[in-house]
């Protein structure tokens, strides 16, 4: 074959593939048109869920709610929003997903686990998380609901629209959003407390913290820092010394912490003092290298139960030295790729606070 049919045959490829690129381009197009407005407007349109419609009260920097019965609180992890033209079927999936679950358990609080926003250009089309947590609070305030959000790692990924304080910002801007920043008084963004009130006193003390995101590389997990542990402590000791006694509390951050792994293992070797409740570990149990000393500090303060996401195969409930550790079921579908479907994943964790301070929680397995 000699170099003129060569230089034409090549030339003929390369047409074709920027023909197909230009027609790739133009459906993306017109897709993200039509889709991403059509999936702001679904936002907006929700229905408000029939609650009891409590209303939290700010007070010295703390959320107060007044409980006067079980109090019921819908954990959401790991939406991954990613408002772009890749995703526009994917985003509408977690927003019916997210109207499914809260319509279904009627809570009085929604806490959100972190990677609600997946700003991961290269795989998900866009770098907007400011957009992406728009979607999300538009659906939460048509919703009618307070809701309470922790950061996760994916929330301002390295090149993200704003960074992560900017973020925080955003959030603790929007009707119903309880999210707090204290600035740069603590490591993190977004480390705060919500007192479930009871005629007496405090009756559970709900404790959100940044698992902050990564150390180095994306390939490396931060932990949470030793001051906001220190935050931790002196806040349920403070809270402690002025009830008289010790109050329980429940904590909330996105990364799961060393332990989590060590309770796993403890079930696989069958310690009778680790009791599983629900659910199991299916990958890798993703936590920090660092143990950041939390875990010792629930059991000093009276920390019943924590609650994370960050690995969406696994739900797992145990507990582990007298702490349950739960992960919240993901509603991904976005990030893994629908890697599994036919495993049903997602959902919620339902959450319930009795008057006596004791809780118990259970999965909300969405319905596909």
């Amino acid at each position: 074959m000699n170099k003129s049919i060569r230089k034409k045959r090549l030339i003929a490829v390369l047409a074709g593939v920027l023909a197909f690129l230009g027609m790739l381009a133009l459906t993306l197009g017109v897709v993200g048109a039509a889709g991403l407005p059509a999936n702001l407007a679904y936002a907006e349109a929700l229905t408000p869920v029939q609650s009891r419609g409590l209303t939290p009260v700010l007070e010295d920097g703390v959320w107060h709610f007044d409980m006067e019965e079980d109090f019921k609180i819908l954990q959401l992890s790991d939406l991954h929003l990613v408002n772009s033209v890749l995703g526009v079927k994917n985003d509408r999936k977690a927003l019916e997903a997210l109207n499914q679950l809260v319509h279904r358990a009627r809570p009085d609080l929604v806490i959100l686990t972190g990677d609600l926003s997946y700003p991961f250009a290269l795989l998900s089309g866009s770098r907007d998380n400011l957009a992406q947590a728009e979607l999300l609070c538009t659906a939460m305030e048509s919703l009618g609901l307070p809701y309470a959000v922790v950061l996760g790692n994916h929330d301002s990924e390295p090149g993200s629209k704003v960074s992560r304080e900017e973020l925080g910002s955003f959030y603790q801007s929007r009707p119903n959003c309880l999210f707090l920043n204290e600035g740069e008084a603590l490591s993190g963004v977004g480390n705060y407390a919500i007192h479930l009130d009871g005629p007496d006193g405090a009756v559970m003390a709900l404790m959100l913290l940044d698992s902050n995101d990564y150390l180095g590389s994306i390939f490396t997990y931060d932990t949470i820092h030793a001051d906001q542990v220190a935050w931790y402590r002196e806040h349920l000791l403070a809270l402690a010394e002025a009830e008289g006694r010790t109050v329980p509390s429940l904590a909330f951050f996105h990364i799961p912490l060393p332990q989590v792994g060590e309770a796993w293992e403890a079930l696989q070797s069958g310690d009778p003092e680790t009791v599983r409740h629900f659910g199991t570990a299916v990958e890798k149990i993703s936590s920090a290298d660092q143990d950041s000393g939390l875990f010792e500090t629930f059991l000093e303060v009276g920390t019943l139960g924590a609650f994370f996401g960050h690995d969406h195969k696994n739900d797992l409930s145990v507990t582990y030295r007298g702490v349950r550790l739960t992960y919240g079921m993901s509603v991904d579908y976005f990030a893994y790729f629908n890697a599994y479907l036919t495993r049903g994943y997602r959902g919620g964790t339902l959450i319930t606070v009795r008057a006596d301070g004791t809780f118990d929680c259970e999965q909300l397995e969405l319905i596909e």
